[in-house]
């Protein structure tokens, strides 16, 4: 370690602070993180490979690199847990900050806050697990599919445990409660076999939150213009970490609610992110930018119905 020192002719605040860099990144290589094991046989390694999809708490996001996902996750770490985001910051100042000026290669946050992105793949892997594991979720709430290196249609592999989805599970139940079948169109997307009702069925697993449950979803463009091709027969269905709790909105109740809910991406939207709670068996819709919750207990399928 003290080679570093051979060729140090000053030692001023700035080589303070490239030492630290350069002991941190020799410290991460040396002592891999050691929370949750990861869903890989041992030995297995990140490094070459490319990220082709990204889940976390059952919800997709378009990642084209690795850099890609650690924004994605620390945008997702920010908005669940604005508070806990805070400790990340002091925590990891080598990764996060609300200085630029501290980073070689930044990306910025939607909270104003900066990453560090000129990472290795490892490296990220690793701060993305610390990161979720501080917000108290796991390696099994995160998932990332990926081929190898950056070859097109190259093999795909799974890094995590795939992400929680029981959207055919919850379908009996909603066409029994409707009166009708339906046929799968598409990853969550149904249609009832007269063609005129549609459905789309999302799915979320739970996340505690002191005495409360967090169920998050993602609501993209394409889902809502599928629901709107038929507006007054069409239903957004939020299965809530098992197919035994379905919340049921025909869609021309929710689709309002889109206004006060917060987006991915404010110059073009990707997908509105959805909220519910579930407390003491009641369940509220989250209003961020109307800074409320809607009870929406009244849209459960209930047991008689199934």
């Amino acid at each position: 370690m003290n080679e570093y020192f051979a060729h140090v002719a000053t030692w001023t605040k700035e080589e303070i602070e490239r030492r630290a860099s350069v002991m941190a990144e020799r410290a991460l290589t040396a002592w891999p993180y050691f929370g949750d094991e990861l869903d890989q046989e041992e030995g297995a390694t990140v490094t070459g490979k490319a990220p082709k999809g990204l889940w976390i708490l059952g919800q997709s996001f378009e990642v084209e690199s690795w850099r890609d996902v650690l924004e994605a996750t620390m945008n997702t770490v920010a908005e669940l847990e604005p508070e806990k985001f805070e400790q990340i910051l002091n925590q990891f100042p080598r990764f996060v900050a609300k200085d630029k000026k501290r980073f070689r290669a930044i990306r910025t946050l939607r909270n104003g806050a900066f990453i560090e992105v000129n990472l290795s793949a490892q490296a990220i892997q690793r701060f993305c697990l610390q990161a979720l594991e501080t917000i108290d979720l796991t390696s099994e709430d995160w998932h990332i599919e990926m081929g190898a290196g950056n070859e097109i249609g190259g093999s795909q592999e799974t890094l995590k445990a795939k992400p929680l989805r029981f959207q055919d599970d919850c379908i009996p139940f909603i066409a029994k409660h409707l009166r009708t079948a339906f046929e799968k169109k598409g990853d969550v997307y149904y249609v009832d076999n007269q063609n005129e009702i549609r459905l789309v069925c999302l799915t979320s697993k739970g996340h505690e939150r002191h005495s409360e449950t967090e169920f998050w979803f993602g609501f993209s463009p394409t889902q809502r213009e599928y629901l709107n091709q038929n507006k007054d027969e069409s239903y957004i269905a939020y299965g809530c970490g098992t197919h035994m709790k379905i919340l049921l909105f025909p869609f021309n109740v929710f689709e309002p609610r889109l206004d006060n809910m917060s987006i991915a991406q404010k110059d073009k939207i990707k997908h509105w992110h959805v909220h519910i709670f579930e407390s003491s068996g009641r369940y509220y819709l989250a209003q961020p930018l109307g800074n409320t919750r809607v009870e929406v207990t009244e849209y459960l399928l209930s047991d008689h119905s199934r």
